[in-house]
């Protein structure tokens, strides 16, 4: 198992990812794509997760396409105590 598929798996629903590629499904830079559901398939080790794309539609991304065009989105808490 290579080093990439260990760490997809640390993916956590509810997760944000900001997309970077070019889709008909997503757009550059938006920044507030959330992990809505994970799936591993132990046949293949490979881990799909499923975000809610532009049109409100479920697409599920591969474990590859997720490296490739998504990076986790940075979120800074402003909350004062």
């Amino acid at each position: 198992m290579s080093k990439l598929r260990k760490e997809f798996l640390k993916v956590k629903e509810g997760q944000l990812f900001t997309f970077v590629g070019a889709s008909d499904h997503f757009t550059n830079g938006r920044g507030d794509y959330r992990v809505d559901s994970i799936d591993y398939d132990n046949g293949s080790q490979t881990t799909s997760v499923e975000f809610i794309d532009d049109q409100g539609d479920l697409h599920w991304i591969s474990d590859g396409y997720l490296a490739n065009n998504f990076t986790p989105t940075i979120v800074k808490n402003f909350r004062h105590v």
